[in-house]
C-alpha cells in the first residue's frame, strides 16, 4: 500500500495574501506529520504502507504517482462543498478520472460549512 499526501500549491502560486502569511515549511511539516501518523496507524493494524509526499496540483501529482508506482486502486477523500467554498475550490475533481488508468474509489465526508 502507498499513501500519498499532496499539498496543493495553487494558493501560493496565485499569491493569495492569506497563504503567503503561512510559511510553506509550516504547512509541509504539518502535512508530513499527518502522513506519518497515518502510516503508524496502518502499521498498528498490520498493514505495511509506504508514504509519499508531494507539493503541486493534486490532479497532476496523483496520476504521476499512480503511473510511476503502477497503482491498481486510488482512494481519495471528498468533502461536499457549497457556495463560496465550491467556487474557491477551483477545478472539478472529476478530471482525475480522465488522467488515470486504474480504478478510483471516492470516500465521501460530511458537507463542509
Amino acid at each position: 500500500m502507498h499513501v500519498l499526501s499532496v499539498i496543493n500549491d495553487a494558493a501560493w502560486m496565485q499569491g493569495a495574501d492569506v497563504m503567503s502569511a503561512v510559511p510553506v515549511d509550516t504547512v509541509s511539516d504539518s502535512a508530513k506529520d499527518v502522513l506519518e501518523e497515518g502510516l503508524q496507524r496502518l502499521a498498528r493494524q498490520g498493514i505495511n504502507a509506504f508514504g509519499h509526499f508531494a507539493i503541486g496540483d493534486p490532479l497532476d501529482r496523483i496520476p504521476f504517482f499512480a503511473h510511476d508506482l503502477k497503482i491498481d486502486l486510488i482512494v481519495v477523500g471528498h468533502r461536499r462543498t457549497r457556495g463560496l467554498a465550491r467556487w474557491w475550490g477551483g477545478k472539478a475533481d472529476g478530471q482525475l478520472l480522465d488522467k488515470v488508468a486504474c480504478s478510483v474509489l471516492v470516500a465521501m465526508g460530511p458537507e463542509a460549512g
